[in-house]
């Protein structure tokens, strides 16, 4: 989070599941970059993505957001600099 609080333009936000939280799949961090909806779930290891998740994924790209699974701070990096080649 660190990472994505210092570019400009962007505000990023920890999405907390539970009971009070956000609706289950939602991906964990949502980013507004220069007025563009970005989503990233963090993932270790294999993990993969549950059905729920995938649901999620095909409704943001569906409303032309843009996301990404990354298992590790410099596929964060990767994504955001990918992003910020195509604004």
């Amino acid at each position: 989070m660190s990472y994505l609080r210092k570019l400009p333009e962007c505000l990023p936000t920890l999405i907390r599941p539970g009971i009070y939280g956000s609706e289950v799949g939602t991906w964990d961090i949502i980013i507004c970059l220069k007025g563009r909806y970005l989503s990233i779930e963090i993932k270790i290891d294999d993990d993969t993505l549950k059905p729920k998740q995938r649901v999620f994924g095909r409704k943001l790209m569906r409303a032309r957001g843009r996301g990404e699974v990354c298992r590790s701070l410099d596929a964060v990096k990767r994504f955001m600099i990918d992003i910020e080649k195509s604004l």
